[in-house]
């Protein structure tokens, strides 16, 4: 079984596999001690460890580290698109992607922006929002809101 956890509500996605549910419930207790942000399970197919390497190598421009990954249109649509159908009913916050949504949409390019301005000033948050033209509290909110940690750095594309 392949799943998609996301971090926070626009933070970093995580592409992985599992032998069944219950080792994925397993799973997701065991990331989400001591992370102190929420994570939410966005979706899960069929699928073994081969499948789950090709989707590594699909969404490779959005890679950040390990199995996470930038969250993206193309990686969200993917989900939407090929994840259990009957788990997408069940997953009201995805199942509502099927209109688009600006939020969703500019907070995924902000969050892109943030990361790599911070990636730009190796993570000095004072020259990062100074670059992007916030102050620095409006700053700390957005990066706290999208669910920014420094365990995203990213390489530049």
């Amino acid at each position: 079984m392949i799943y998609f956890i996301q971090h926070g509500i626009n933070g970093p996605i995580k592409i992985g596999y599992t032998k069944d549910k219950w080792s994925l419930r397993s799973r997701v207790r065991g990331l989400q001690i001591g992370n102190p942000v929420h994570l939410s399970i966005l979706g899960i197919l069929d699928g073994d460890v081969k499948i789950e390497n090709k989707l590594h190598t699909k969404f490779k421009k959005y890679h950040i580290r390990g199995e996470w990954y930038n969250q993206s249109e193309q990686l969200l649509s993917y989900i939407l698109n090929n994840s259990n159908k009957h788990y997408l009913m069940a997953n009201e916050r995805l199942s509502k992607r099927k209109n688009i949504n600006l939020q969703t949409i500019l907070d995924s390019i902000e969050y892109d922006y943030i990361v790599k301005a911070l990636n730009m000033t190796n993570w000095d948050k004072r020259d990062a929002c100074r670059l992007l033209g916030f102050d620095i509290r409006q700053f700390r909110y957005k990066i706290e809101k999208l669910g920014i940690t420094k365990k995203q750095k990213t390489e530049h594309h």
